[in-house]
């Protein structure tokens, strides 16, 4: 689903912050991610038809 995602134009975005917090590096996450602050998300969020935060 993922990969469809991607195809279809979806644009993934993971919290820097949240990583730092727990553990997590970049290289143990999927490629074509990006990465971005709250405020990063909160803009993608804004300008975006729908978005899902986990």
């Amino acid at each position: 689903m993922i990969e469809f995602a991607k195809e279809m134009g979806i644009k993934l975005t993971v919290c820097q912050m949240s990583m730092d917090i727990m553990g997590i590096k970049k290289e143990e996450l999927i490629d074509g991610i990006n990465f971005g602050g709250v405020a990063s998300y909160l803009g993608e969020a804004n300008d975006s038809k729908s978005n899902l935060f986990i």
